[in-house]
């Protein structure tokens, strides 16, 4: 089976998003540690993480994952975001929302939809961006006379 285009950019794309969501490599000798390569091996598309530079081997495990093992795909994908939330979280960088709103737009472009990222409770649970300027309440006019 080939990979389209489309199904291509979209890996890219969703490479771009990820990007921080986990570290690519850690020392063999951490316990524990999560990263892509070994979120990869629990949702069983490991021989498709490649290593090296990090953007491009996430996009390939995409890549890969979507051409040979589609089935396996969206397990991959709550992986990541679940071990990613937790990550982030240790590093007092949350996800938010708006992230994963974006994700579900690149999923829903190549014909996937996940009820669990788009389940409202979930969606209400992550840290939204304040509002730009423009939308916030102009503070009170102070009255000097």
């Amino acid at each position: 089976m080939s990979l389209s285009l489309h199904e291509a950019k979209a890996a890219a794309d969703l490479a771009k998003l990820f990007y921080n969501f986990l570290p690519g490599t850690g020392h063999s000798s951490w316990s524990g540690h999560v990263t892509f390569q070994s979120v990869a091996i629990q949702a069983d598309v490991g021989e498709f993480w490649t290593g090296g530079s990090k953007e491009p081997a996430l996009a390939r495990l995409l890549e890969q994952t979507l051409k040979y093992k589609r089935n396996r795909f969206e397990e991959l994908i709550l992986k990541i975001v679940s071990e990613g939330i937790k990550y982030r979280r240790s590093k007092k960088n949350e996800v938010k929302e708006v992230e994963i709103l974006a994700v579900n737009r690149v999923i829903k472009d190549v014909g996937f939809k996940f009820p669990d990222l788009w389940n409202p409770s979930f969606l209400a649970s992550l840290e939204r961006d304040p509002a730009p300027p423009s939308e916030q309440p102009a503070p009170p006019a102070r009255y000097e006379p």
